[in-house]
């Protein structure tokens, strides 16, 4: 998930994985992976750190990014109104 500034983003496991943050990994050239004070990476990027999400999960379909069809649509629904593709 991108920050609002463009300047950062966080992930999940997955999406960490994915983009190849892992215990060890360097930082991106301009960029920071953020880190816990063992030194496990936090889901957490800055600067051009962000490309690595970006490079390696797939971006929202326009249905997931609108969040008002969600909002408006609960409690009705129980079920997503949509799903980010995979």
């Amino acid at each position: 998930m991108d920050g609002t500034n463009g300047f950062g983003a966080w992930g999940n496991r997955l999406a960490m994985d994915a983009a190849g943050i892992i215990t060890g990994a360097p930082d991106p050239t301009g960029g920071e992976i953020l880190r816990d004070a063992d030194g496990e990476p936090t889901g957490a990027v800055r600067n051009r750190g962000v490309a690595l999400f970006r490079s390696a999960v797939p971006p929202m379909s326009a249905c997931s990014g609108d969040w008002s069809m969600a909002f408006n649509s609960w409690p009705t629904q129980a079920t997503p109104v949509c799903t980010m593709p995979v």
